[in-house]
């Protein structure tokens, strides 16, 4: 029984072990500089990393900027992808109230709509917004990693809404990528 006892914790330890070694080896690779390429459009003003597999489109239904990993069926949210809408911006509304509207637009167009948290982030050296929501579409809950980025130019002011989104239950094993890709975030 003790022989026994001591195989099992011996395969127990093995089985740690060889765990976080392959989470090491995966998030070593997720964070590599080499993974990604850098995504700029000029005619909007800023660049942004997506990784390699990635596919970007441009002017993709309502996004300006859509992407996803290109092993996956385009048009098919159920994925991780990011999309991006870019506004002219009320210059008289400041973060906080472009964010108010922001979430009172996204209540009316989805069913169920939720803002779990919100904070504030620093992108590109601008104090932005980020949200997390949950939304449902037919039976599929999804959920969200909102960030909105402000870029005051007097009468040009542009808000730059950018989200990460995958099914609810898979958004823990993305988060951390979505965030690594906002945080590329830059102004042109």
């Amino acid at each position: 029984m003790l022989q026994s006892e001591a195989m099992k914790k011996g395969f127990v330890f093995f089985v740690s072990i060889t765990g976080i070694m392959v989470t090491l080896v995966l998030f070593t690779s997720a964070c590599s500089t080499d993974s990604s390429k850098r995504y700029v459009n000029k005619d909007l003003g800023f660049s942004i990393n997506f990784p390699k597999n990635w596919v970007i489109k441009e002017n993709f239904g309502p996004f300006d900027i859509y992407a996803k990993d290109k092993r996956n069926k385009l048009k098919d949210f159920n994925d991780p992808l990011i999309f991006m809408f870019v506004d002219q911006a009320d210059k008289k509304l400041g973060l906080d109230d472009l964010y108010k509207v922001v979430i009172k637009n996204l209540s009316a167009e989805f069913n169920g709509f939720i803002v779990q948290s919100q904070s504030e982030i620093e992108i590109d050296n601008s104090i932005s917004k980020q949200f997390t929501s949950i939304y449902k579409i037919n039976n599929d809950e999804y959920k969200q990693l909102n960030v909105l980025v402000l870029r005051p130019n007097g009468e040009n002011s542009i808000l730059y809404h950018i989200t990460g989104q995958t099914l609810s239950f898979e958004f823990r094993n993305h988060k951390d990528r979505f965030y690594k890709i906002v945080k590329s975030f830059k102004f042109e």
